[in-house]
């Protein structure tokens, strides 16, 4: 793969998996009473904490591997199998389980700040979003060459932060991109993105379940 065809991946997987109309619906909900100035604070701040969560996650990756011992072929089959059902759930425009309960979304309500939590994690960095920059991270070519392993963890980060930027943009425009789409609409681009992050989702798991192959021929062998 090379590394046009890897952010070609990487930033669909990482814009998707963030949930942009989601993540404005529930911005409008946390910051009703807040002028536009505090809202465009808050919207940066959120941004930076998921920024740094998933760069975090994307860079330790292989730490974390190491610790608990887990393959890299292992976890794209279960990380794949993570994004597909949650893209299954934006198909059917289900509310994601992972995400934040009723009376979390209360509670939240009543924080002076809500940046950081709940914005920034776990409404923006949450558990599918961690699990798929670690599934990118684990799809970086570095057996061809080191160059070309940098490159495409390079392409990572940029994947990342052309996904918060445009976060950014959609949070303080919530109102209007809202008010535009109307809820119909914002099914509609759900859909398209559940669509887009389950063929992703196959993808990882095709690849995983192909670099295992090997290794159940010579146990059977």
């Amino acid at each position: 793969m090379t590394t046009a065809q890897y952010i070609f991946i990487a930033f669909p997987a990482i814009f998707v998996i963030l949930n942009p109309f989601s993540a404005a619906s529930s911005f409008l909900s946390l910051t009703a009473n807040q002028s536009d100035e505090t809202q465009m604070q808050i919207a940066k701040r959120a941004c930076i904490t998921a920024f740094v969560v998933l760069l975090t996650f994307a860079v330790a990756g292989h730490l974390i591997f190491q610790v608990f011992q887990i393959t890299i072929s292992a976890f794209r089959i279960a990380g794949g199998i993570i994004m597909f059902s949650i893209g299954l759930e934006k198909l059917k425009l289900q509310p994601l389980r992972i995400e934040q309960t009723e009376e979390e979304m209360e509670e939240s309500l009543h924080k002076t700040d809500v940046a950081i939590v709940p914005l920034g994690l776990p409404i923006l960095s949450g558990p599918g979003a961690i699990t798929t920059v670690m599934v990118l991270m684990a799809e970086i070519n570095w057996k061809s060459s080191k160059l070309i392993g940098t490159l495409q963890m390079a392409g990572l980060v940029f994947s990342c932060a052309l996904s918060i930027v445009l976060i950014y943009f959609i949070l303080i425009n919530s109102r209007k991109l809202l008010d535009i789409l109307k809820v119909t609409g914002v099914g509609v681009m759900t859909r398209i993105m559940g669509l887009i992050l389950t063929v992703i989702a196959t993808q990882f798991v095709i690849n995983g379940v192909r670099d295992l192959l090997p290794e159940f021929a010579k146990i059977l062998s």
